[in-house]
């Protein structure tokens, strides 16, 4: 079991921004380790266009291994499969086990998917992105009409860059398109996703999957093979650990210092 004075464990933004001042400056003493699922960092934001083919994908990444050079800390490549908050231990899914006097996460969240039964509909999370490249590169070898589950932000942004892609698309959302943001441009996401052929459905939460169909409440409101989630956020499972205060959500509860 390898022991470390701080273990960050995962690739966010948070942790790159650490990384990055403490290869300009001085860095904490003792051993620093970043635990990460692969050995590059996806940047969400890019992830539209690089669909779109506006950006290639090497645009959108950062390799790792750099940086955590330029930053004297020791980089771990696997996947997160418990946490022990009172021994302190990372176990991984490999096996191996990490210690470490302090823990910092940044880890993100899950894509929440709603209930499924039966296989017939293929569902495509947005996150991870390795994962959901190399999704949407099978998806692309034989195009198939597209439902996408989420009306914020990410869901009209990947919409409009799938639009011309796929045979017909479905954008569905719990309630009003970009809840929350401004009504004008509400309304200039619609007129764009109108242009685009995108079919929005406002209001209209899907509560499960039955084969092929997509369900809202007990009426089938889409029937199609192929679901993308760019829907709400859910705990990693192994969050809820021993010794780990989460919330009624099961995320990690934080006080206000974000300890």
């Amino acid at each position: 079991m390898s022991q470390y004075d701080l273990l960050l464990a995962g690739a966010g933004h948070a942790h790159l921004g650490v990384l990055r001042r403490w290869a300009l400056v001085e860095r904490p003493p003792g051993r620093i380790a970043l635990l990460s699922s692969g050995p590059e960092a996806w940047y969400s934001g890019m992830l539209p266009g690089l669909l779109a083919g506006r950006y290639a994908a090497a645009d959108c990444r950062l390799e790792l291994q750099p940086l955590c050079r330029a930053a004297k800390v020791e980089l771990i490549e696997g996947e997160i499969a418990a946490l022990d908050a009172a021994s302190r231990q990372v176990e991984l899914a490999d096996g191996r086990r990490l210690a470490a006097e302090w823990l910092a996460l940044n880890v993100g969240a899950a894509v929440a998917a709603p209930p499924q039964q039966g296989d017939a509909m293929q569902l495509l999370a947005v996150k991870p992105f390795a994962g959901f490249l190399a999704g949407w590169q099978q998806w692309q070898a034989e195009p198939r009409r597209l439902a996408i589950l989420g009306g914020g932000a990410a869901g009209v942004e990947l919409a409009l860059a799938l639009a011309g892609q796929v045979p017909a698309l479905a954008l569905f959302c719990a309630g009003p398109l970009l809840a929350g943001h401004a009504p004008g441009l509400r309304l200039r996401a619609l007129g764009h996703l109108r242009q685009r052929g995108v079919q929005v459905r406002e209001h209209c939460p899907i509560g499960r999957i039955e084969d092929d169909w997509l369900l809202s409440g007990d009426e089938p409101v889409w029937r199609g093979r192929r679901l993308l989630l760019a829907s709400g956020a859910r705990p990693w499972p192994w969050l809820a650990a021993r010794g780990l205060v989460c919330d009624d959500a099961g995320f990690v509860a934080i006080r206000p210092s974000l300890q």
